[in-house]
């Protein structure tokens, strides 16, 4: 992209994704991502276009996110900040392993969500599904809430069933350590896989 000096890409690890672009002659760092993750980086909000601290939104932020993921809705926060041209000219070269200037002092600047729907009759193969007997796990890089829902909407899980959901981080933990209890599954992985 035009301006566009670098790029760190999102991943499910990480929870956000990275871009330092050139505007007005300056250097801004443009962050978005899961929004507790975005959220830890911020000292400052905009509000009606004016700066104030955070903290005093805390509350209304979390409500907010918790409303939104209630809904089975995704949510994505994005917030920036400008980098001193002092420290950083226009031809600064980033070290993207690094991240010299910080990840911390950024500016919230929205909270959005995406309702993203099931395909179409995956409910009808659920049930097939359920009905021969097979096991099945949901893995989900969605927050758990999302996830609930989700599973609710499509009959993966029923209301009223206590059901256990993990993200794929944990899952993958539970996997390097084999700490299979974890997963609350009854299942046989061949160990030499490991």
């Amino acid at each position: 992209n035009k301006g566009e000096k670098a790029l760190i890409p999102f991943e499910s690890e990480r929870k956000y994704s990275l871009a330092i672009c050139k505007i007005e002659n300056k250097l801004k760092v443009f962050i978005k991502g899961e929004p507790k993750t975005i959220r830890s980086f911020c000292n400052k909000i905009l509000i009606k276009n004016k700066l104030v601290n955070f903290s005093n939104y805390d509350h209304s932020f979390t409500n907010t996110f918790e409303k939104v993921t209630n809904l089975g809705e995704r949510p994505i926060a994005f917030a920036f900040k400008e980098l001193d041209p002092n420290i950083y000219p226009l031809n600064f070269e980033f070290n993207l392993e690094n991240l010299e200037f910080g990840m911390n002092e950024f500016i919230m600047v929205g909270l959005i969500s995406l309702d993203d729907p099931p395909k179409k009759d995956i409910h009808i193969q659920i049930m097939k599904l359920k009905e021969t007997g097979v096991s099945m796990v949901m893995i989900t890089g969605d927050n758990l809430n999302t996830a609930r829902v989700l599973a609710n909407k499509i009959n993966f899980i029923q209301s009223n069933q206590n059901a256990t959901l993990i993200t794929g981080r944990d899952f993958n933990r539970a996997l390097i350590t084999q700490n299979f209890e974890l997963l609350n599954l009854e299942f046989r992985i061949n160990k030499s896989i490991f």
